[in-house]
């Protein structure tokens, strides 16, 4: 009898030791893969610094290109050829230089193409205005969709961000950031041409 308890123990004491050994050892690169670090900005530029924008998505034929002219305006070059939406555009430009990283992968944790990123989904390029390049690589959302996997074109590093201001711009290839088209203010009728008629004289 006290031999079959002890055997108990011993194997309670096993499986307990087996759990910390899994939780502790077990998923260790996983939550390396992932460290815990505070947000910082994607990108090494501020929205006013931005002089072109050029998105190339996979699957498109079109493409989409904003410029900025020597009076600050912004024009749209492809896919159509118009004076672009200046508060839509700057929003865009502004809210992509504030980017932040929420989470960084480790170099070799997984290979691109398990984040959508060989081929990437859609590239977005911006030049600054001394002539410096960055060519964001998009790639697919997260398990629960509500961030993309993205990278600096060049680089190995894997970063988790939040997509809406890159999906905008990605849209803006079917749908170019025209300006809203004013609404008609309605007029008065025009009495010209028109002949008054004399009222008959009381007898």
């Amino acid at each position: 009898m006290p031999s079959r308890r002890a055997a108990l123990i011993a194997f309670a004491l096993f499986v307990v030791l087996g759990g910390v050994v899994y939780f502790t050892v077990g998923r260790a690169p996983q939550a390396a893969a992932w460290p815990t670090q505070e947000s910082k900005p994607l990108l090494p530029l501020g929205g006013a610094q931005v002089s072109r924008v050029e998105v190339h998505s996979a699957g498109k034929e079109g493409y989409l290109v904003l410029t900025k002219d020597q009076s600050g305006q912004w024009q749209i070059e492809q896919p159509v050829q118009a004076l672009a939406d200046q508060d839509t555009v700057a929003g865009i430009i502004d809210g992509l230089s504030q980017l932040q990283v929420l989470r960084a992968l480790e170099p070799g944790t997984a290979t691109p193409s398990e984040f959508g990123l060989e081929p990437p989904q859609f590239t977005v390029q911006l030049q600054a205005s001394d002539g410096g390049l960055y060519t964001l690589e998009v790639g697919s959302y997260n398990l629960d969709s509500t961030k993309r996997y993205v990278r600096l074109q060049g680089k190995d590093e894997v970063y988790l961000v939040y997509p809406y201001q890159l999906d905008r711009l990605n849209g803006m290839i079917d749908a170019p950031p025209l300006p809203p088209t004013p609404t008609p203010q309605p007029t008065a009728p025009s009495t010209a041409g028109t002949e008054e008629v004399p009222t008959a004289a009381n007898p």
